[in-house]
């Protein structure tokens, strides 16, 4: 699962840079002449994956013993 949040990521921080190449939103720096969005910014994606995936399956998820997660049944 975590390779794919890291692909999900990199394709969030591409869109970005294509958005502010077309000047859809500028960062502050950007004002003058575009350049590329920080590599750190994907670090930052990546992260807000990863952590809303935790909390999706803390409130909607079931842990069996084997460690496998499952959606609760209403």
């Amino acid at each position: 699962m975590l390779p794919v949040l890291i692909v999900l990521a990199f394709i969030i921080w591409i869109a970005e840079n294509i958005s502010t190449f077309y000047r859809i939103w500028l960062y502050p720096s950007q004002v003058d002449a575009w350049h590329m969005v920080g590599w750190g910014k994907m670090g930052s994606w990546y992260l807000l994956l990863l952590l809303s995936l935790v909390l999706v399956l803390k409130i909607l998820g079931n842990r069996s013993k084997d460690g496998v997660w499952t959606l609760k049944n209403k």
